[in-house]
């Protein structure tokens, strides 16, 4: 049965929230949501979403024309709403479930300058090479002239590494996919890294129609 918003009483809400408990703990695991989002991945529809914003438990809110969902009721600026959405279709999309049987989570990640720079470590295989995963967020747009920046990237990651094997999957958006694939393919500070499997890596383009109208 679903509830009418109008003359929910007390018991009426704990019900609803009883009946939504994993969905509310996993809108808490991330600062921002798109209303997108929230129907794709938790399957909740929008009569739904906005019972939990009649209720108190989502805050709604519009930045540069694009709506918002939060469980906290708190300003956030472009930079964090990106990352925030960026973070929760890698979470959710950019898995290594095909490795379950050898995945080993482990999202211990002590490098304070890899963290500033939104890398994210989601675990470690469990077999000979013991290859370490991650995920590193590009939440500002680049051109040729930034591709540099995740060739660094990627030599860092790999320095800090208990293992000598890393596969980064590197998420984008508003990004030539392709030519910073082609130019990372072609790093010669890359390539004994990659001839010997030590750095791998897949560049990722994520799409949200909220990216285009938030600039960083």
């Amino acid at each position: 049965m679903i509830l009418e918003a109008k003359g929910f009483d007390a018991m009426d809400f704990d019900k609803l929230k009883q009946k939504y408990e994993n969905k509310l703990e996993a809108l808490a695991a991330f600062p921002v949501w798109t209303v997108e989002q929230i129907k794709e991945i938790l399957n909740l529809d929008f009569n739904t979403i906005q019972r939990f914003v009649t209720a108190g438990w989502l805050c709604k809110f519009t930045v540069s024309r694009c709506t918002f969902y939060s469980t906290e009721k708190k300003q956030y600026n472009n930079q964090t709403i990106i990352k925030s959405v960026m973070s929760i279709d890698a979470h959710y999309y950019v898995t290594f479930n095909c490795y379950a049987d050898i995945l080993r989570l482990d999202s211990t990640l002590d490098d304070k300058s890899l963290i500033a720079r939104n890398v994210k470590k989601i675990g470690w295989l469990d077999n000979e090479r013991q290859f370490h995963l991650y995920h590193a967020l590009m939440i500002y747009p680049m051109s040729a002239k930034d591709f540099a920046k995740v060739e660094k990237l990627l030599i860092d990651i790999h320095n800090n590494n208990p293992s000598d094997y890393i596969f980064v999957a590197i998420l984008i958006h508003d990004t030539d996919a392709a030519a910073l694939a082609e130019f990372l393919e072609n790093s010669e500070k890359l390539l004994l890294y990659r001839m010997c499997n030590y750095i791998c890596y897949k560049v990722i383009p994520l799409q949200r129609s909220c990216y285009k109208y938030l600039r960083t």
